[in-house]
């Protein structure tokens, strides 16, 4: 999808991801467990929630994750927004799949914590 959805989404390229791959990496290896949990043990990881716009460049990387963390047992809710764009969450004012997205991921958060906030 990074090449795939370059076109699609104007938030990412295959340049912006190499300089910021760059810059996290510094002299550390990309297979490195402790900087990409693609190579991790993801066993006991907590559940995760993991919003994803069919638009993305980083669509495929999103799903792989949510395989692999899958594989190792971990409770994963993976959810693919038909037409959207990386960070669209960021837009809950103009975009009503923002908002909905938004709500999801605060409920599927509060779901999960140990402390449940006072009603």
């Amino acid at each position: 999808s990074i090449s795939s959805n370059a076109v699609n989404d104007p938030f990412g390229n295959a340049l912006q991801i190499e300089a910021a791959r760059k810059a996290y990496l510094g002299d550390r290896s990309p297979t490195d467990p402790r900087v990409s949990p693609l190579y991790a043990d993801m066993k006991g990881f907590p559940p995760l929630l993991m919003q994803v716009g069919s638009r993305e460049i980083s669509l495929d990387d999103t799903l792989r994750l949510a395989d692999k963390a899958k594989q190792a047992g971990v409770d994963v809710t993976t959810e693919v927004l038909p037409g959207m764009i990386h960070q669209w969450q960021l837009f809950p004012f103009w975009l009503d799949d923002a908002r909905k997205s938004n709500q999801r991921a605060a409920e599927f958060a509060l779901a999960h914590f140990a402390d449940k906030p006072r009603q």
